[in-house]
């Protein structure tokens, strides 16, 4: 029963790793050209995406740091978000 957790894990792995590419590569993109927040729209849906395949393997702690994130982006979004320098 212990090995369930972690066969789910191995299924979805590659898409949890495909979506935070995702957010690393936009965070990169905006900043690099700050002015391109368009950048940022997507990350709360990727961020999603992987905060539920966390909680479908019961990694309650990784799914709410990353429901955290997600609703930072998605306050950002409502806003105009800034590079700090």
């Amino acid at each position: 029963m212990a090995d369930i957790p972690l066969t789910l894990l191995s299924w979805i792995k590659s898409e949890v790793d495909c979506a935070l590419t995702a957010v690393r590569d936009n965070i990169a993109r905006f900043s690099a050209a700050p002015d391109d927040t368009a950048a940022l729209r997507g990350c709360p849906d990727q961020l999603h995406q992987v905060s539920g395949a966390l909680r479908i393997v019961g990694l309650m702690g990784a799914t709410h740091f990353c429901e955290t994130i997600e609703g930072t982006f998605g306050r950002l979004n409502s806003g105009r978000p800034t590079k700090k320098a």
